[in-house]
């Protein structure tokens, strides 16, 4: 054993004291500390009568009581945790010190899963263990960042966190400044070769901590899993090293900010979905109406496909006028399209949704892909052709704010067309001049007949030029009402400043 991989915490599991204490002693010289497991934490011992279980903690009392007696080196135990039953783990918690446990590791028990991670909810009870303990605590934490687990050692007043769950997708986890991830991953294959590792491994730990940024270049991810051999990674981080350092500083930071907002996404999804298990047996007044999530996907799906399928109302949106936007205007558009996306997934009466000149490889697709994994998978008819290619111009209806035609009613023969842009400098008639340009009908739609300036105090913009998502909007929820009041209420935003004229 290296002396730069010291400390070194040696876990051991045996009901045998006498097997204990010689092995040990074998590693005595070996190791810093030594961690005394017992089939009494595993889950399955949750299931034994009392008595079986009283006689397990006796038995890995006994244990602890002999290492400790008849080894040099310290004993480590881990403590399950209980909120329900503080006083059980802070009496455990004494008894394991009394027979010789120099140190605690506290962590959370499952049925499904033995070490389970301790969130910020459990941080008051955790303080009271450590006020009425006087070993040293390590706590075995669900912390994804260096902010958190300082908070958590000056909340909780533990001497130490351990994480195993966040190491997985960021093994800098206790780096204050992160390190590009490319370096991790270099220095990571760097101790693969050091230390012979299996493939399998190998692949399993770069998803882990690596995933996010392969799945957002040319789907390296799935590229990742064909590699037979350590070079056949290799080749393939540094593929993903020259696409990154193309990206600008900026660029750089959103992609790591959505890295962690993900992050974040999961761990808050993860603890709805504690909260949900853990109130599975209170009282639940059940809707009828009530329909659960599989099925709701299912039917959201049928309805999208139908629409596809069977002649639904069209709606498509013109990339074309996309190509002199800025890195940000881009970012705000592909975000607009999934919001967009997500309002007709969601539509009881969903429209056919066309992505017409979007070219792969183009900068708006890139970002389009890398704010969502799926997207060349999304329920829309995508193509890198114009809309002219592609429709009739007798069909097409193009909606520009500039346009002297006011949209009355949608036309279940005509194909509605939004242009792709998000322009900040606001430049005029440029979507309806293009439009004009290939002799395709315009229209505007009908925002100053139905609505007016509020009168209330405020910031207001007083615009009625919408993003993308927002123009989709009204016409999803005009083909849903066929009420322009109700499609202009429920979709031009409240900062606007506009409100309904009265009737």
């Amino acid at each position: 054993m290296k002396q730069d991989d010291r400390p070194l915490i040696v876990q051991f599991c045996s009901e045998d004291p006498d097997t204990l204490v010689e092995a040990v002693n074998g590693l005595e010289d070996l190791c810093d500390a030594v961690d005394i497991s017992s089939n009494y934490n595993s889950s399955s011992s949750n299931v034994l009568p009392v008595d079986d279980q009283h006689d397990k903690w006796n038995s890995w009392l006994d244990c602890i009581q002999r290492v400790h007696q008849e080894c040099k080196t310290p004993v480590v135990c881990k403590l399950p945790f209980n909120q329900q039953a503080i006083d059980d783990t802070i009496r455990k918690g004494r008894s394991l010190q009394e027979v010789g446990c120099e140190l605690l590791l506290l962590h959370k028990q499952r049925p499904e899963k033995i070490n389970y991670i301790i969130t910020k909810e459990d941080w008051d009870s955790v303080k009271v263990i450590r006020e009425s303990v006087s070993l040293p605590l390590i706590l075995d934490v669900g912390s994804s960042s260096l902010w958190d687990i300082d908070k958590c050692i000056e909340y909780t007043g533990v001497h130490g966190v351990a994480v195993s769950e966040s190491l997985k997708h960021n093994p800098a986890v206790f780096c204050k400044k992160q390190p590009p991830v490319v370096d991790v991953v270099n220095q990571y294959l760097e101790l693969c070769e050091r230390h012979p590792t299996s493939i399998a491994n190998i692949k399993q730990h770069l998803i882990g901590f690596c995933g996010f940024y392969l799945s957002r270049f040319h789907n390296r991810r799935a590229t990742i899993e064909e590699a037979e051999n350590l070079e056949d990674i290799r080749l393939l981080v540094g593929e993903l090293s020259k696409e990154m350092s193309l990206l600008s500083g900026k660029e750089m930071k959103s992609l790591v900010r959505l890295k962690q907002k993900k992050e974040l996404f999961k761990q808050n999804r993860e603890k709805k979905r504690e909260e949900k298990e853990s109130t599975k047996e209170s009282e639940i007044v059940k809707d009828e109406n009530h329909i659960p999530k599989i099925l709701l996907k299912k039917i959201r799906k049928e309805r999208v496909e139908n629409a596809m399928k069977n002649g639904g109302q069209r709606v498509a949106i013109d990339f074309t006028v996309s190509d002199d936007m800025c890195n940000k205007e881009v970012t705000k558009l592909a975000a607009q399209v999934r919001q967009l996306y997500g309002s007709n997934l969601r539509s009881v009466l969903p429209v056919h949704l066309h992505l017409t000149g979007l070219e792969t490889g183009g900068k708006v697709y890139r970002e389009c892909v890398r704010q969502s994994l799926h997207f060349s998978k999304l329920m829309a008819s995508l193509s890198e052709e114009s809309y002219l290619t592609l429709f009739n111009a007798d069909d097409v209806v193009y909606l520009t704010p500039d346009s002297p035609n006011e949209l009355d009613k949608l036309n279940k023969d005509k194909v509605y067309i939004i242009g792709g842009l998000v322009d900040h400098a606001l430049r005029k008639d440029k979507t309806r001049s293009r439009a004009d340009a290939k002799g395709v009908s315009t229209a505007r739609l009908p925002i100053y007949k139905y609505m007016e300036r509020t009168r209330e105090p405020g910031n207001r913009s007083f615009s009625s030029v919408l993003a993308v998502n927002q123009v989709f909007d009204i016409l999803l929820k005009l083909h849903e009402t066929h009420d322009w009041r109700c499609a202009l209420e429920t979709s031009v935003p409240s900062r606007k400043g506009l409100v309904l004229k009265q009737p």
